[in-house]
């Protein structure tokens, strides 16, 4: 990760802490990144939020990404058809990793036991994330009913949320 002066949002956003959500729990030791066990996605990477740039996850096939190298990154705010559905700025939780062996899920809001679980009926009851769009509204994602009705591609798009721009 850059340090936060070197990142370009830095000259709107001087506060570092502005990328952290006080939720943040980081993920357990079986399921973090590089197998290390974080208090938190800031304490690790300096921010608890992933720029969507491209889904951690499979995208229904035969569907090629417009750009799977950048995503979003240094896109024209025009590139985005419907940017009050497209996903700009999310937590780490609201888009769960797929791995070959299943997903791994995060919940830090209303935690119903550990940080991170394999298993949607381990999700609880209120697992929430917010969104911030490219139209920069904002609205809480429900992670239990999405990943239920979604499942095993998480990131197609809803009436209400975009995550990636398919390739025409």
């Amino acid at each position: 990760m850059l340090a936060a002066a070197n990142r370009p949002l830095w000259q709107y956003a001087r506060s570092p802490e502005l990328f952290k959500c006080p939720a943040d729990r980081g993920a357990d030791a079986w399921s973090a990144p590089y197998g290390k066990l974080q208090k938190s996605f800031f304490a690790a990477y300096g921010t608890s939020y992933k720029y969507n740039e491209n889904p951690w996850c499979e995208i229904r096939p035969p569907r090629l990404l417009a750009d799977h190298i950048n995503g979003l990154a240094t896109k024209p705010e025009s590139w985005i058809s419907e940017p009050s559905r497209h996903v700009l700025i999310h937590e780490v939780p609201a888009l769960p990793y797929q791995a070959s062996d299943g997903f791994f899920f995060h919940q830090w809001h209303y935690p119903s036991g550990s940080v991170t679980t394999r298993d949607l009926k381990n999700l609880s009851k209120k697992a929430v994330a917010p969104l911030l769009f490219v139209g920069g509204n904002v609205n809480i994602f429900n992670l239990k009913q999405h990943f239920r009705n979604t499942v095993p591609f998480i990131a197609e798009p809803t009436p209400d949320r975009i995550w990636y721009k398919a390739k025409e």
